[in-house]
């Protein structure tokens, strides 16, 4: 559910950036139709997130019931590192290559 907030803010800014305001437009019908379509497109939008949430707990549900394991409840990470992870003072200096002698030895 927190995703679908997230996402509607982003809706929202994309809405921004089209620079449509419909309050702005002079004629009040076209105004009053775009906000309707607005209201549309976010209603529809919020909806298709809850049949997702909803369709996805009934396929863990029928999979459980074939005998299947369920989803695993994974926790986040709680160790956070705050340190450098920079693995470049690790590396190991490059040793210049030395001759390899030859496969034969000096015929005399």
């Amino acid at each position: 559910m927190i995703d679908a907030v997230m996402k509607q803010k982003s809706i929202e800014q994309q809405l921004e950036s089209i620079k449509i305001h419909p309050d702005e437009i002079p004629d009040e019908d076209i105004s009053d139709a775009f906000n309707l379509l607005f209201q549309l497109v976010e209603e529809s939008y919020i909806e298709n997130e809850k049949l997702k949430i909803e369709n996805q707990k009934l396929r863990d549900e029928i999979n459980l019931l074939k005998g299947e394991q369920g989803k695993p409840d994974i926790s986040p990470s709680k160790k956070k590192q705050k340190r450098d992870i920079s693995s470049e003072t690790e590396r190991k200096k490059q040793e210049p290559s030395r001759q390899k002698d030859p496969k034969q030895k000096n015929i005399k």
